[in-house]
C-alpha cells in the first residue's frame, strides 16, 4: 500500500476524529464557564444574605441567626473551590 492510498482512506477518519475532539473540548470549556458563572452568582447572593441587604427595598432583612448560617455556607464554597482548583 502506498502513501497516497493510505491518506485517501485515513483522511476522512482523521478529520472526523479531530472535529469530534474539538467539539468535545469546546463543550467542556462551555460547561466550565457556566459552572464558574453559577458559582459566582451563588457566592454574591450568599454575601448579600450575610450582609442582610435587600436590593429591592434597600434595607436589612435577615436576623442574625440566618446571617450566621450563611457564613457557615461560605465554608462549603471554599471547600468546593479548593477541590476544583
Amino acid at each position: 500500500m502506498n502513501w497516497d492510498t493510505f491518506l485517501n482512506k485515513a483522511l476522512p477518519t482523521i478529520t472526523v476524529f479531530l472535529t469530534s475532539l474539538l467539539g468535545l473540548w469546546k463543550y467542556l470549556e462551555q460547561r466550565k464557564l457556566e459552572h464558574s458563572s453559577r458559582r459566582y452568582e451563588q457566592f454574591h447572593k450568599l454575601m448579600l444574605r450575610i450582609a442582610a441587604w435587600s436590593e429591592e427595598t434597600e434595607e436589612t432583612k435577615l436576623p442574625v441567626t440566618e446571617q450566621i448560617a450563611s457564613i457557615y455556607e461560605l465554608e462549603s464554597i471554599r471547600k468546593l473551590r479548593q477541590g476544583l482548583a
